[in-house]
């Protein structure tokens, strides 16, 4: 006899064990900027509900699997049972096979969404991952820099793969040492004194947060990717003006390629 009951419930996709509820905690956001700005203790607390939305999803779509198998089943046992001698058992037995059949529809469009779900949640935690890989390879890079005696404009660091975020470095590298210089200029015509100061104090607005749209680059700048990066960013190449005359068609280069990337050099 078929389970009139589990037909009902696969009217609204199943049970609830994997719906919307998350135990009283908020929805994580969907996105990665508010997630990158959160504190540690936030980050955690966020990283525990999508876990139990995830292990919710899990069932949920274990008992999608099982109730399908189970009203297949009872399909397949009237099918092969002998057919009813009269015309309303025929009736009633045609009827219950759509009620069936319906419920089945209804179950795996449920769980089509549950596994699409599940999906676009690897994904993101896959692309989170990658996020923090990448931010603590830039970390890296700068705290080379930092090593050398020189510094960066830290604001200007970022990037979506590796290759990007090294160039990003060097141009945020060479900001500092256009720094430098100008100021090493002003206080020669300010008061004479050779030399640069000991350490230049430079105030940004900090790595933007992953996610964020990069700045429009004008239509004006033309893209040159043969333009050697590494000379033009050099310190050489900053004494000589060769980096400010360039920086504007570099920094286009490299937003061009990436959709996360620091600030624009002013």
């Amino acid at each position: 006899m078929p389970n009139d009951e589990l037909i009902d419930e696969s009217q609204n996709g199943g049970t609830d064990a994997g719906g919307s509820d998350n135990g009283g905690n908020p929805p994580p956001p969907n996105g990665d900027v508010q997630f990158a700005t959160m504190s540690e203790r936030e980050k955690a607390l966020v990283e525990k509900a999508r876990g139990e939305e995830k292990r919710k999803l899990y069932r949920k779509q274990q008992e999608q699997d099982t109730q399908i198998k189970d009203l297949q089943r009872q399909i397949r046992e009237m099918q092969t049972a002998p057919p009813p001698s009269t015309e309303t058992g025929r009736q009633s037995r045609d009827d219950r096979m759509d009620r069936l059949m319906d419920a089945i529809t209804s179950l795996s469009e449920s769980q089509r969404q549950t596994n699409e779900r599940l999906d676009r949640m690897q994904g993101e935690e896959e692309n989170r991952r990658r996020r923090t890989d990448l931010d603590r390879y830039a970390d890296t890079l700068v705290a080379q820099v930092r090593a050398t005696g020189d510094d960066v404009v830290e604001g200007l660091v970022g990037g979506d793969s590796e290759e990007q975020i090294e160039n990003s470095v060097k141009i945020a590298r060479a900001e500092w040492f256009l720094i430098v210089q100008k100021e090493r200029e002003r206080a020669q015509r300010g008061n004479g004194r050779n030399g640069a100061p000991s350490s230049v104090t430079v105030q940004t607005s900090g790595r933007r947060p992953a996610g964020t749209p990069p700045v429009q680059v004008p239509n004006s700048v033309e893209a040159d990717n043969h333009e050697n990066i590494d000379e033009l960013t050099s310190q050489d190449a900053v004494r000589s003006g060769d980096y400010e005359k360039n920086r504007s068609k570099l920094w286009g280069n490299l937003k061009r390629s990436t959709r996360y990337v620091g600030n624009s050099p002013a």
